[in-house]
């Protein structure tokens, strides 16, 4: 296949938006379309390679796979190994079990099968993962060992009919993705199923090109280029993804791909020295840039600031041009007479592939190497991480019943209310009117915190993580609990209301109602100006405020909260004088007057949560026996017990 120039330009505007949008910087809040453009361009050029080889008669599919190998494994492998070192160096044994799950499933291909069921691209955590990002090259690996010999296949029934086969297989795929998305939205993302029409895409582009001369259009590839920095542009996390939108940045490539030709001003910027280098080392690129801003983040107390992104940013093309000299050049075409023959070259990428699954297993079976980590630490950090990962483990109820039970116990839990009614009703009958706990993650903290304090035989949670009025997401109990009170008015006595601060809040700097409020801060850095909103403090208050029934309605206010990072905790250990940042409770004192005026005069009684806990650090963060919270802003089973007996609400409200 001829050197096309243009083809790198266009490598490096996939690669330099993906890097920026991990980095947080520059105005591509889409940037991660960068991959999609990748899929495209390895499609076309699988393709167009396979097409040529088949047409003279030199196909060979352990040649193919030779060449992937040569192509895509030295590379990989460095950075793999690289990677685990800085990630012993760095992360806490329970990072390290995951890291160690996600290395296995890299060594293998599998790594887009791993994280559709471990993770979420942009799921809260996935900041944290520093081989995130092979998910794409696992695609495309799986990808390979299944188009080769079926083309080889369809080409010895005529070019024709393999075209006809591959738009239905893009059509296949394309409506596969357009139906997930909505109800299956992890699998969508990840899985080659509903991702191949993006390098079928590419590959039928190929096929047509080979049997008709290219010719440029400007305005056709002036389009396409703009589709693409559109999306990467305009796109965001809210963008649902993959879906019709991802036809914007396909289209793009396909269109740039056939149309750009010297002469036009998209391919003048394309084959500019600068964009073609760094599309020579996009692969490298890529590979380094998510270990290297993970690891940064991880090993710093506070969020790296815009100059230390950018910093890693630069560092990422400077590696990514040593690798693509000394590691992936010589690899290519085996031009140096001490590189060893094929079968030599397959059997050492299964050697290195191998090893690193090896030392994924062993990450997965010791959970994270902690022999080895405690061995390299001080004792009171050894000391201060036994806290933090027992801090998850649930104490018993010390009461324990029948009518005392959560409805979500966990984040998987999808049981709709509609079916415990008769239980609810059953409960009602034995032990009279119960308490009821309503919310998303901070109100299953409360009941947790209500059962340790309380004896009372009928008490029920009904709250589940992440249900929030304004959120919408499916399966929250709150229409199913008021059709419920409407058939059995009597059967709850009081419920108690508690969500999470943040979603009511507004940052003059952040903008978003996220915990990027106060996570993105450093340690000791002043939170600015933050707002309450007062239509998302309605929805919740005209919700409560119209509930059929009896009982009494409490809004439990927000919660005083910390967020100190762990990594912070973990260096500083179990008797530091840990403080909070400057203001950190201005938003909270005035979110909970905002809430107290919005609910004045309706039947909702307000008790502050504020006033209650009177958060004092360092002895209600932690201390050498206990920790309180999991997070910053959520109850460690310690932390249940202790602040549940201090807010003693069933008692102090006479419930």
């Amino acid at each position: 296949m001829r050197h096309r120039p243009e083809i790198d330009g266009l490598r490096a505007f996939a690669v330099l938006p993906v890097i920026l949008y991990h980095a947080g910087l520059g105005p591509f809040p889409g940037g991660y379309v960068g991959v999609d453009v990748f899929f495209v361009l390895s499609g076309f050029l699988i393709t167009s390679l396979l097409a040529e080889d088949l047409e003279r008669g030199r196909y060979s599919l352990a040649g193919f796979y030779e060449r992937r190998a040569r192509r895509l494994i030295p590379a990989l492998a460095l950075v793999l190994g690289a990677t685990t070192l800085g990630a012993l160096a760095i992360l806490p044994p329970e990072q390290l079990q995951g890291y160690a799950a996600s290395l296995l499933a890299s060594a293998l291909f599998y790594a887009n099968v791993h994280f559709w069921l471990n993770s979420g691209y942009f799921a809260p955590g996935a900041e944290d993962l520093p081989l995130l990002h092979v998910w794409s090259l696992a695609v495309e690996e799986q990808f390979y060992l299944i188009f080769p010999p079926v083309l080889a296949l369809l080409w010895r029934r005529g070019l024709p009919l393999a075209r006809r086969v591959l738009w239905g297989a893009v059509l296949a795929s394309l409506l596969l993705c357009l139906a997930g998305i909505a109800d299956y939205p992890g699998a969508t993302f990840f899985l080659l199923p509903s991702r191949a029409w993006e390098l079928l895409a590419g590959s039928l582009l190929a096929l047509h090109l080979h049997a008709a001369p290219r010719g440029g259009r400007a305005l056709p590839a002036s389009i396409g280029f703009g589709l693409i920095l559109l999306s990467a542009m305009t796109f965001t996390e809210e963008t649902p993804f993959p879906s019709h939108f991802t036809l914007v940045p396909v289209l793009g490539t396909v269109l740039v791909l056939r149309y750009a030709a010297p002469g036009q001003w998209v391919f003048r910027i394309l084959t500019w020295r600068p964009f073609v280098l760094v599309g020579l080392v996009s692969y490298s690129a890529y590979l380094w840039h998510q270990p290297l801003l993970v690891l940064a983040r991880a090993a710093s107390y506070d969020p790296p600031g815009p100059w230390l992104r950018a910093g890693l940013v630069v560092l990422t093309l400077v590696l990514a041009a040593a690798t693509w000299a000394f590691v992936e050049q010589p690899f290519r075409g085996r031009p140096a007479r001490w590189l060893p023959g094929r079968t030599p070259i397959l059997g050492a990428s299964a050697a290195v592939l191998l090893l690193a699954a090896a030392a994924g297993i062993s990450g997965i079976a010791s959970a994270g190497w902690p022999r080895l980590w405690e061995a390299t630490r001080p004792q009171a950090v050894v000391a201060t991480h036994r806290l933090l990962s027992q801090r998850d483990q649930r104490a018993e109820d010390p009461f324990p019943g029948p009518c005392r039970f959560n409805l979500y116990p966990d984040e998987d839990a999808r049981t709709p209310l509609a079916d415990i009614v008769p239980r609810l009703r059953d409960c009602a009958a034995r032990h009279g009117p119960g308490i009821a706990v309503l919310g998303d993650s901070h109100g299953s903290d409360l009941y947790r915190a209500l059962l340790a304090s309380s004896d009372r035989p009928f008490l029920v949670g009904l709250a589940r993580g992440s249900c929030r009025f304004h959120d919408g997401k499916p399966g929250c109990p709150y229409d199913a609990l008021a059709a419920f009170l409407r058939d059995s008015p009597d059967a709850l006595g009081a419920i108690i209301f508690e969500q999470a601060a943040y979603p009511l809040l507004r940052s003059e700097r952040f903008g978003a109602s996220t915990r990027d409020i106060f996570t993105a801060l450093a340690v000791d850095e002043p939170v600015p100006a933050t707002r309450p909103v007062a239509a998302r403090i309605g929805e919740p208050r005209d919700y409560l405020a119209a509930l059929p029934g009896t009982a009494r309605i409490i809004w439990f206010g927000p919660r005083p909260v910390h967020y100190i990072p762990d990594r912070f905790i973990l260096a500083k250990g179990c008797d530091y004088p840990f403080r909070l940042r400057p203001g950190m409770l201005d938003p909270i004192r005035m979110l909970d007057a905002a809430i107290r005026e919005a609910v004045a005069g309706t039947r909702i009684e307000y008790v502050s949560q504020l006033e209650l806990m009177d958060l004092t650090l360092p002895g209600d963060l932690m201390d050498c026996g206990a920790i309180y919270w999991t997070d910053g802003d959520h109850f460690s089973a310690e932390g249940e017990i202790r602040f549940g007996r201090r807010f003693d609400l069933v008692n102090r409200l006479r419930l």
